[in-house]
């Protein structure tokens, strides 16, 4: 396996790529993916679909910790029990 950056910048560069792939719904032959790691990861369009998605869920995980952590802070009215908030 490997690993993918998902920052914001690959998330947009993803979704750019599957936008104007679509009307033909395949990778053209020699198409990679860039890992982390910098190795050239041949990917089909259905894996780049894969990749897409797998980005969007961790994204969302993401900003659903953020939404609890903000929550449990605002919920804690004693600035010396901030520490103590686990999220």
């Amino acid at each position: 396996g490997h690993a993918f950056q998902a920052d914001a910048e690959s998330s947009a560069r993803v979704i750019q790529v599957l936008s104007g792939l679509s009307s033909i719904g395949i990778t053209p032959p020699g198409f990679y993916w860039v890992a982390a790691d910098n190795t050239h990861v041949n990917m089909t369009y259905a894996q780049v679909q894969g990749l897409a998605l797998v980005m969007l869920t961790q994204g969302l995980i993401a900003f659903q910790r953020l939404q609890t952590a903000k929550q449990a802070i605002d919920a804690v009215n004693q600035i010396s029990l901030i520490d103590t908030v686990v999220y």
